[in-house]
């Protein structure tokens, strides 16, 4: 957010918008907290290892979201490379 209010309010004036991967990020953290709190309340009336499984899904759930997390980000600063060092 900091980087975005610095390069929007630069005399660039250059508004930088969201890439795809940061779309899907979201999307992926939305449907990980959706699946993990949805998926106890539901395992935790039926079984223990529908419980077990439910923890074990949201475990590559989350793997998931910090690896497109970090792709996102090493995108975003490599599309916007240009802005970070404007000392040329």
């Amino acid at each position: 957010l900091v980087f975005f209010m610095i390069v929007t309010g630069a005399k660039f004036g250059k508004l930088i918008a969201a890439n795809m991967w940061g779309k899907v990020k979201t999307v992926l953290q939305m449907l990980s907290i959706i699946f993990y709190f949805f998926g106890m309340a539901i395992a935790a009336n039926v079984s223990w290892d529908a419980t077990v499984m439910v923890v074990g899904a949201s475990v590559v759930l989350c793997w998931l979201v910090a690896a497109v997390t970090a792709i996102s980000g090493i995108k975003y600063l490599w599309d916007n490379r240009s802005f970070i060092n404007t000392a040329k």
